[in-house]
């Protein structure tokens, strides 16, 4: 399935998703794609020239000669970040896959890291170790509840040479719904924040906002101020200081249903700023009886 992504600077460009929707692939327009939706919730999606097969790509660290764009998504966290982002600490049942000769990573953000693996160098890439250098990113998730698995993403442009700027937009634009939502800017200081205090749950939000607007969405959320009323009216809850908004994922009652949002006011370098947290509960149906 295909949609035309809008804009005069896309004209070459499409949208490739999967059944699901779980995640959308920039590639050029007219290619054709295959996509698996599986029972377990992994995704895969391939798009690949006429002429070349889309069949979804064997797995990661297997020569694959062909030209093209694969993405997927699942719950192989460590296997997909060990080597790239091992500052995360995650724990899995195998060894970390030796990386191989050649095969480059850069950090990008907290959750993110890029890849490059040369021509010849069959890596963490699907496809790469064909004639193309297979270009890519990863995106690591957090578990949304204490009771759910994390996952990661993974998309792999491989393209000639002379297409590198167009492998650029199509990493830029990957979208697995791993992504947290809001302002990148904002998530980025939700995610000092998360890194340096490591007290709340994942980040599932971040907004650019001010101290004081932070404030008075508190109270709309809340019902009740979110200062002491002795500072109800001071300079911090009207204040115009930029600052970020970050929704983390907090506690959850899975018999209950009950899950608990944590709402954290951040300043410059993610420092938590007054009020520093807020809860609220959200009740969802019971479930049914067994």
């Amino acid at each position: 399935m295909s949609v035309i992504v809008a804009g005069p600077d896309w004209s070459q460009l499409a949208n490739y998703t999967d059944g699901a929707h779980s995640m959308a692939v920039v590639a050029p327009r007219g290619w054709h794609c295959s996509a698996i939706d599986a029972a377990d919730g992994n995704v895969d999606v391939f798009v690949a020239p006429p002429g070349t097969s889309s069949a979804t790509a064997a797995g990661a660290d297997t020569t694959d000669l062909r030209e093209g764009i694969g993405a997927y998504l699942d719950g192989r966290s460590w296997e997909l970040t060990c080597a790239a982002m091992p500052d995360l600490v995650l724990s899995g049942s195998s060894r970390c896959s030796k990386v191989p000769a050649g095969e480059k990573f850069t950090r990008i953000d907290h959750t993110t890291a890029g890849f490059v693996d040369p021509p010849g160098v069959a890596g963490i890439g699907t496809p790469s170790g064909g004639r193309y250098t297979a270009r890519g990113q990863i995106r690591y998730s957090p578990r949304p509840i204490p009771t759910m698995g994390d996952l990661a993403a993974e998309v792999t442009c491989t393209l000639p040479a002379s297409d590198a700027s167009m492998c650029q937009t199509i990493l830029d634009y990957f979208r697995p719904w791993v992504d947290p939502i809001g302002d990148p800017d904002a998530i980025q200081q939700c995610w000092r924040y998360y890194s340096s205090r490591n007290s709340a749950g994942p980040v599932i939000a971040g907004f650019d906002t001010t101290e004081g607007a932070a404030n008075r969405y508190l109270d709309l959320v809340s019902g009740t101020p979110s200062q002491p009323p002795a500072v109800e009216h001071d300079a911090k809850h009207s204040s115009t200081t930029p600052t970020a908004l970050c929704v983390f994922e907090g506690s959850y009652d899975a018999p209950g249903f009950v899950a608990t949002r944590a709402y954290i006011i951040v300043g410059a370098g993610g420092k938590a700023l007054y009020p520093s947290v807020f809860d609220d509960q959200t009740t969802t149906p019971q479930r049914p009886a067994p």
